[in-house]
């Protein structure tokens, strides 16, 4: 590399780089905070669990969600209900 090729490198690292870093900070620092972490304003059946671990936020889900004593299922004008003992995956 000549001389004139590491004087344009120079000057464009020293106009580029500050408004890189300026755009670059705020979205680094964002996932440093949230890392292994639930974004902010995460809802699950209206209960936060924004800002906690996976194991936080399943420790709290358990603890607030209530089963339901009957389901009931529509499918296709076909009515039908199961109680919380028959289990069923869907």
């Amino acid at each position: 590399m000549n001389y004139l090729n590491k004087e344009i490198l120079k000057k464009t690292l020293k106009i580029a780089l500050p408004p890189l870093l300026i755009v670059l900070s705020p979205v680094l620092f964002f996932y440093f905070v949230f890392f292994e972490r639930i974004l902010p304003n995460t809802y699950v059946n209206n209960i936060s669990i924004g800002g906690l671990t996976e194991e936080e936020a399943q420790k709290r889900l358990f603890q607030e969600v209530k089963i339901p004593e009957e389901i009931t299922i529509l499918i296709k004008n076909q009515q039908k209900s199961r109680d919380k003992d028959q289990t069923r995956r869907f």
